[in-house]
């Protein structure tokens, strides 16, 4: 039974003094602020990217939609919505170079909690 006891006791010594070590490192570590402040800034940027990309690929969505819905006889109409589908699908492949762009910058720059 002491023997039990002492075991019990020595494991929480042991988990007691390495969490102290760990929280203690933990501490000690020196973070920049100039590459925390870039790369709060890099993932604000993608962030809105992101959100630009969600909106054309709605709007995509939306005019293939409305291209269905025209009757053939609209030909302006369908023209028009012609044109914007390309515009739409441009802008999407220039929000994937961007994304990609900003990806590398992120390892680049070093970045560590992104995740890409």
């Amino acid at each position: 039974m002491k023997n039990f006891w002492f075991f019990i006791l020595s494991l929480l010594l042991t988990n007691w003094a390495f969490g102290n070590v760990e929280n203690n490192l933990s501490k000690s570590v020196i973070i920049d602020p100039s590459i925390t402040k870039r790369c709060d800034e890099l993932l604000t940027a993608r962030e809105q990217i992101y959100k630009q990309k969600n909106r054309t690929q709605t709007l995509l969505q939306r005019v293939k939609k409305n291209l269905e819905r025209t009757p053939e006889e609209k030909v302006s109409v369908t023209q028009r919505f012609y044109r914007l589908m390309i515009q739409l699908k441009e802008k999407e492949q220039l929000y994937n170079l961007t994304t990609k762009t900003m990806e590398e910058v992120f390892i680049k720059n070093g970045c560590p909690p992104t995740k890409l």
